[in-house]
C-alpha cells in the first residue's frame, strides 16, 4: 500500500468518521454523538449511579449495541473504501491507480 493511497483512504474516511462518531446534536448541557445516537453526555442533571466524566460532571450514557453497530458500519465503509482505492490491472497486466 503506497503512502498516497493511505492518504486518499484517510481523507475519504474523514466524513464517515465524523458522521458516525462525532457530535450530532444537543441542547444546553446535553450532547448526542453519532447518527445512531450511540452515546450521550448529560450535564444538565447527571445521575450519580452512572459514569461521570471530568470536572464538569457530565453523565455518560453509552448504548453498547448501538456502539457496536456504529463500529461495524464504520469498518464496512473502510473495507469498501480500501477496495475502491485498490490498483487495477489492465489487459496487458500493468497496474493503474484510480484517478
Amino acid at each position: 500500500m503506497t503512502l498516497r493511497r493511505v492518504f486518499v483512504i484517510a481523507i475519504i474516511m474523514l466524513i464517515p468518521t465524523y458522521l458516525l462518531f462525532g457530535p450530532m446534536g444537543g441542547f444546553h448541557h446535553i450532547y448526542i454523538f453519532g447518527i445512531f445516537d450511540y452515546m450521550a453526555w448529560n450535564g444538565e442533571d447527571p445521575s450519580p449511579v452512572h459514569f461521570v466524566l471530568g470536572d464538569e460532571h457530565f453523565e455518560v450514557i453509552l448504548h453498547p449495541a448501538l456502539c457496536l453497530l456504529t463500529i461495524a458500519v464504520w469498518l464496512g465503509i473502510l473495507w469498501f473504501v480500501i477496495a475502491g482505492t485498490r490498483p487495477v490491472k489492465n489487459a496487458i497486466g500493468e497496474q493503474h491507480q484510480h484517478s
